[in-house]
């Protein structure tokens, strides 16, 4: 016998959709100087200010704190794409199709045959470079 906690993610899962948000970030590109309106694209179930702090790495998702995204430091901006109720491979398929159709700078799956994309290990590299540029730039008092 199935236990009622069971048939209500049974329920939630195929016939009760969860409001589903497909989300896109700009940031400025670190050589130009210009706004990258494709920097990351992705999707969640959660209120949208709670993902942007993870990927802030202000906060985590149930109490684990969140690792900052590699261009969390180049002003980001988010904005909705998609918004609606659907099942979960429908929204896996639409953050899909967005990520293939605009190719965005920053993302790793459904995105390898970019030829602008930043790879993971290097966007770390860039990020870290630019951390330690900031601690060199901070004024130092001279007497």
């Amino acid at each position: 016998m199935k236990k009622p906690g069971q048939l209500k993610k049974l329920l939630l899962k195929y016939f009760i959709f969860r409001p589903g948000i497909v989300y896109a970030y700009s940031c400025i590109d670190p050589v130009t100087g210009k706004r990258e309106w494709w920097a990351y694209a992705g999707q969640t179930r959660q209120v949208l200010a709670m993902r942007h702090d993870q990927h802030m790495g202000n906060s985590g998702y149930k109490g684990k704190l969140a690792k900052c995204q590699p261009w969390s430091d180049l002003y980001p901006e988010v904005r909705v794409v998609a918004e609606f109720r659907c099942p979960d491979f429908i929204l896996d398929l639409i953050e899909m199709w967005v990520i293939k159709w605009n190719k965005p700078i920053y993302n790793y799956m459904h995105n390898i045959n970019n030829p602008r994309r930043i790879p993971i290990p290097i966007a770390v590299k860039q990020r870290a470079e630019r951390d330690l540029r900031r601690s060199r730039n901070r004024g130092k008092v001279v007497m």
